[in-house]
């Protein structure tokens, strides 16, 4: 035998793709009939700035949203973007729900008075406190089963056309929720936001609840004005915060709540902060400071955020702009000095000005002993022997020069000083060379021999001479 759950029909929640300059996404969520509690039109995720991260807040927000015993409807301001990995104040996402019960009809169990609520969306938009108060006042006056009564799409009446259309004609129920839908012409349209971070407060000095009382009969239009105060103040701050409800549901751990209250249920609270509405005060900073321990912060225009994609673009452009550019250096460097004729006269009257002293002193005795130094190779210059001549061109010996005679190899006791001729020697005799030939005077023919001249005597007056093999005195 086949259970409940087999016999059960299939469900495929009906969605829609969003015009690309959609401001505001339009979720609708209660009873199926025939089927549970489900979404009965949402539009396709992602969607633009719309992530899977805001749908799935979206969804426990919807789902707990619960009016309070005697109340028409409740009405919660959701933060969607409590869990973003890079969050920025000033951006994110913000949904607007209400929730009711609708009279007169049964849920697929059997139960009446099934739920149903309405949530509108916008994410990365410019939300502050009149944008807020506005789209909750066209909200509530749309949905609202006391208001515009010359119309079919208030709550009640659309949900039961919607649950007979589910029930007897299935092709129109998603052309029944696209007219509904797109209906909505009144709502504010904020632009991009460039909202920047204006309150800052430190986590261990948050109230998790908080707790705002009300008179019984209080208007929807204070409320949605208080709610939105509070609501802009947050989305501009670093706090992490779930709700601002008017219903009875559960608070959402992991952020900070407010709860909206009649003053016939309010109870005391040891662990928050209870405050009457008539006690906000109304200069924003000084709510912030009283409710939630916030300071200003100076704000600062966050521009557009793009996307890698395109910031890689622009940094390559920028980059071949560059190359191109020719760089004249020596101007940029002459037009980032400018021309002074004070520096010029001081200089020319600093190299004019007379020198130190003790500097001509220093030069004065750096000359002389240079000139010292070249004295003494001077002098040893003129004590070292020249060596006798020899011819290059051949290898006899001319008329005017001697034959080379050979010299004796030096002693092997002390190369370093040696005695030649009465005089101290002290430079190394280096080795005889072969004479160099030249070739030139190869091809030539030889010169005449010279003229024989008689042998010049080598002796002199003073010593004798042999002569007949007689001393000559």
């Amino acid at each position: 035998m086949s259970s409940s759950r087999e016999l059960r029909p299939s469900y495929v929640v009906p969605r829609y793709r969003a015009a690309g300059d959609a401001v505001w996404y339009h979720v609708l969520h209660g009873n199926v009939p025939g089927y549970q509690i489900d979404f009965m039109y949402c539009p396709e995720v992602p969607h633009g700035a719309f992530t899977q991260n805001h749908f799935g807040h979206l969804a426990r927000l919807m789902k707990y949203i619960e009016p309070r015993e005697g109340a028409a409807y409740a009405f919660a301001l959701g933060n969607l973007s409590r869990d973003d990995v890079q969050h920025e104040p000033g951006h994110g996402g913000i949904a607007l729900i209400f929730g009711l019960r609708v009279h007169g009809v049964l849920d697929h169990a059997g139960r009446s008075m099934p739920p149903y609520a309405h949530a509108i969306l916008a994410v990365d938009r410019a939300l502050d406190h009149s944008a807020l108060r506005d789209a909750a006042v066209a909200l509530h006056r749309r949905l609202s089963p006391g208001g515009r009564e010359s119309h079919d799409d208030t709550s009640d009446r659309l949900y039961r056309r919607y649950a007979r259309a589910v029930r007897h004609h299935p092709g129109t129920v998603e052309r029944l929720l696209r007219r509904h839908v797109e209906g909505f012409a009144e709502l504010p349209r904020p632009l991009p936001s460039r909202l920047g971070w204006s309150f800052f407060a430190e986590e261990p000095a948050l109230s998790r609840r908080i707790t705002i009382t009300h008179p019984d009969d209080e208007p929807f239009e204070r409320l949605a004005h208080t709610i939105a105060r509070l609501g802009a103040m947050l989305y501009r701050s670093n706090i992490k915060w779930t709700t601002i409800s008017s219903g009875r549901e559960f608070d959402i751990p992991g952020g900070v709540s407010v709860r909206l209250v009649p003053e016939s249920e309010a109870v005391p609270d040891p662990g928050g902060l209870v405050v009457s509405i008539d006690e906000i005060p109304e200069d924003e900073a000084t709510m912030a400071q009283a409710l939630f321990g916030a300071v200003p912060k100076v704000p600062v225009a966050v521009p557009a955020r793009v996307g890698w994609r395109e910031r890689d673009a622009a940094e390559k452009a920028a980059g071949a702009t560059e190359e191109k550019r020719p760089g004249p250096r020596a101007r940029q460097i002459c037009a980032t000095v400018p021309f002074d004729p004070a520096m010029l006269a001081e200089s020319a009257t600093r190299s004019r000005a007379p020198r130190d002293p003790s500097t001509r002193a220093r030069l004065r005795v750096g000359l002389v002993a240079a000139g010292a130094g070249l004295c003494a190779i001077a002098a040893i210059v003129a004590t070292t022997p020249v060596p006798p001549a020899t011819v290059a061109s051949s290898g006899e010996p001319g008329p005017s020069s001697p034959a080379p005679k050979a010299t004796p190899a030096p002693p092997s006791g002390d190369a370093g000083a040696r005695v030649a001729a009465g005089r101290l020697d002290i430079t190394a005799t280096p080795p005889e060379k072969p004479p160099r030939v030249n070739r030139r005077s190869l091809d030539r023919p030889a010169p005449p021999p010279p003229p024989t001249a008689a042998p010049h005597s080598t002796t002199s007056d003073d010593a004798p001479a042999a002569i007949g093999g007689k001393p000559r005195f």
